[in-house]
């Protein structure tokens, strides 16, 4: 029984630095995607672990498959966050409503919080697609059973519309903000205030489109 708890024990510790690590690695990813004067083009894991002053033995360990898995682990960890704050006890005890707006707008925010980062990393959406272990449609699925808890207790009929349309119009408001350019003449409104801005209302335009 002892040497199964002391088993157990080296487990969760080898599996806790795993994590400390595989954060810190990320951190530092996010960190040189949003340096200007980093040619994102060229960066590699080796450069990551550079930066996050872990060995690069280390750092494929975390990323077998080269920097796709680090935006794939961008990716991951920005959901993650926003799940982990969905199950917070004060947002949980909201609305359905509540908890749709709520949800679009943490997504948003945490894409908004990483800035280029983030603008990088979804470009890559593709790639990470074919990834095993790719948390593909997850974002999606949370949102659709969110709308149909709404849609459940007010009567609401024809819930996958709803999510279409929804879900169809935050990836295109997402999309317009990526192409942010202060310089350019076309999309330099797009900036971080009008996605946020846009966000906070899309629920709302989407139910009374959806209601007529």
């Amino acid at each position: 029984m002892s040497e199964e708890i002391i088993l157990d024990g080296r487990v969760l510790s080898a599996q806790t630095k795993y994590l400390i690590v595989h954060d810190k690695l990320i951190d530092a990813a996010i960190k040189l995607l949003n340096k200007k004067s980093v040619d994102v083009n060229t960066l590699s894991v080796s450069d990551v672990c550079k930066e996050a002053k872990v060995a690069v033995s280390s750092g494929y360990n975390h990323f077998p498959n080269g920097f796709v898995d680090v935006y794939h682990g961008i990716f991951k960890l920005t959901l993650q966050n926003v799940e982990d704050s969905l199950s917070d006890k004060t947002i949980q005890s909201k609305s359905s409503e509540y908890k749709v707006n709520y949800y679009l707008q943490a997504v948003a925010k945490s894409a908004v919080v990483i800035g280029e980062a983030a603008r990088l990393t979804l470009l890559h959406y593709r790639e990470m697609a074919s990834l095993e272990g790719f948390v593909f449609g997850e974002p999606k699925l949370l949102l659709d059973a969110m709308i149909k808890d709404y849609c459940r207790e007010h009567g609401v009929p024809k819930y996958k519309v709803l999510v279409e349309d929804t879900w169809i119009s935050f990836n295109g408001l997402l999309y317009i903000w990526m192409r942010f350019d202060k310089n350019s003449e076309l999309f330099s409104k797009y900036d971080d205030e009008w996605f946020l801005k846009s966000i906070k209302n899309l629920f709302k335009k989407q139910l009374s489109s959806h209601l007529g």
